[in-house]
């Protein structure tokens, strides 16, 4: 993890009430005294806790002063970008366990619900986000999009004399498989009708 050590000056300047000049970083005490092998200000840490030296000009003299550099736990949330069907709606749910949640992107009638919860329903395609925040105050963005997945079509009808109908879709499996639109089925073939007029339907069943 990257620190910004330039942060602690304000810190610093508080121990002593007074504008000070921070010469240089260091990882040791030892360093800090000789003022050799100064570090850079923006600083990768190679453990946590760590200890960073700064040398401090003041008005009066030069000092040392420490510090503890303490890495804190991202959150992080791992959504994947989704397909809906035409007039149909996708939960977006980032998980429980944070403080802060604020969604992004919502558009229409999906910005009338909470935007502030762990979970949203989208039914409009686009490119979202979700920013949470865990009880460090450390935070986290997670960006993705939603698109209109195209609608299976019946491409074949096959009609058995002994009753049986199989519907040949396609598109993006699975489908599920109707011949009254009420009663679906995972398999496309039927049997045993009895002799009349059907209407068959095919719908997206992920």
């Amino acid at each position: 993890e990257t620190s910004e050590l330039n942060e602690s000056i304000v810190g610093i300047e508080a121990l002593y009430g007074e504008n000070v000049n921070v010469v240089s970083f260091h990882t040791s005490i030892h360093d800090a005294e000789f003022g050799i092998n100064a570090i850079d200000a923006i600083y990768e840490n190679t453990s946590s806790p760590q200890s960073i030296y700064a040398s401090v000009q003041t008005s009066g003299c030069t000092e040392v002063v420490s510090f503890k550099l303490i890495l804190m736990a991202l959150p992080f949330v791992d959504l994947e970008d989704a397909e809906i069907c035409p007039d149909g709606l996708w939960e977006a749910n980032a998980g429980n366990g944070f403080t802060f949640y604020q969604w992004n992107g919502l558009q229409g009638e999906d910005l009338n619900q909470p935007l502030d919860q762990s979970n949203v329903f989208i039914t409009t395609p686009g490119s979202y986000s979700i920013i949470v925040e865990n009880e460090n105050g450390c935070e986290y963005e997670e960006f993705f999009t939603v698109a209109i997945k195209d609608p299976p079509v019946i491409a074949e009808i096959i009609v058995s004399g002994d009753g049986t109908v199989s519907i040949i879709a396609e598109g993006d499996a699975p489908f599920e498989y109707s011949m009254n639109g009420v009663l679906w089925q995972s398999s496309n073939e039927f049997y045993h009708l009895n002799p009349g007029d059907y209407i068959a339907y095919v719908r997206d069943f992920t």
